[in-house]
């Protein structure tokens, strides 16, 4: 009996350092799935304050501020215009600041229109608490256009929005009117956005914990993946609508953009800009504005990526879809 309890006792003894190894290995994977997805939400939220310095004296601008709902105070730059000839404001991208809009802001300025850069909060000079990829960043559109109003009473206003500025402007509760609209980049809905990106860094097995970085939002940010869905904001939006996006861009797909443009398919002034990737975007001339655009792809040199793409395709939109003319077009 006492042999019978020696030799159970020995196989148990065997066995469970390896059933306790494979436990082990097992939790701290987890753990370090955990860690990895805690660390990459914190990262990819994290404010990005920046000094900005000067404006180039190219833009004739002076220093602008407002306080947002967004609970910001958002800083900016101003660059009065000629009367009548209407105002833009422009709205970067996600990490990005107003610098990054100078290129666009030089050629609209030369033509006379009043342009304001601005900062979204958690950005350049914006302070913020964090990145909310839209949520917050609505209230900072918001509140650009109504000083924009402020300060070129009168004025149709045109916005442009590269990637979080124009998700930000779709998401925006209330939306002022504006006369017409450029949309860059923009991602439909932070699920796809995320399984983008995850896809293009992990491979096959981004999409599958894709999801489990979404769960982070509200522990970090307050808010929830319905509440980053600009898609379905799209039916809302009455303007006429310039959407811009690269066929081969992999942070939003074609087929997104697809979704996006046959979302706001109850207007009749729409517009197409296809090209090989989202830095040589081109034009696409409507023939007929009671039909869907036809599309013409012309792409443009990757050296004049910034100025002279930007051009192409901003030039037909404004002057076709809201009267906005661009008369120093070439």
């Amino acid at each position: 009996m006492r042999l019978s309890e020696t030799v159970c006792a020995t196989k148990v003894t065997e066995l469970f350092p390896f059933r306790n190894h494979r436990l082990l290995v097992s939790l701290l994977i987890l753990f370090a799935l955990i860690a990895g997805i805690w660390l990459t939400a914190d990262t990819l939220s994290a404010p990005v304050p920046r000094p900005i310095g000067e404006p180039p004296a190219s833009l004739d601008a002076r220093p602008a501020q407002f306080l947002s709902r967004s609970g910001s105070v958002i800083h900016g730059w101003l660059c009065p215009g000629h009367v009548g000839r209407g105002a833009v404001p422009l709205l970067h991208g996600v990490r990005g600041d107003r610098r990054d809009m100078v290129s666009r802001a030089e050629f609209l300025h030369r033509a006379g229109y009043t342009v304001l850069l601005i900062d979204l909060q958690s950005h350049g000079e914006s302070r913020g608490r964090r990145i909310t990829f839209g949520y917050l960043e609505s209230r900072d559109v918001a509140a650009a256009l109504e000083f924009l109003t402020r300060e070129a009473p009168g004025e149709r206003i045109g916005v442009i929005g590269q990637s979080l500025g124009a998700a930000a402007f779709v998401l925006a509760k209330p939306r002022p009117n504006v006369s017409a609209l450029v949309l860059e980049w923009m991602y439909p809905t932070i699920d796809q956005a995320v399984q983008d990106r995850l896809r293009l860094h992990l491979g096959w097995l981004g999409p599958i914990l894709a999801p489990l970085l979404e769960l982070s939002l509200e522990p970090f940010l307050g808010i929830t993946p319905d509440d980053l869905r600009p898609i379905d904001s799209m039916s809302s939006v009455h303007a006429p609508v310039f959407i811009l996006a690269g066929t081969n861009d992999e942070h939003t797909t074609w087929k997104e953009t697809q979704a996006i443009f046959d979302a706001q398919s109850h207007l009749s002034n729409c517009g197409w800009c296809l090209g090989p990737r989202t830095s040589t975007c081109t034009r696409s001339p409507r023939r007929n504005t009671n039909t869907r655009s036809s599309t013409i792809l012309l792409p443009t040199s990757r050296r004049a990526r910034a100025h002279r793409a930007f051009r192409l395709h901003v030039h037909g939109p404004l002057q076709r879809l809201s009267g906005v003319h661009l008369r120093y077009f070439e």
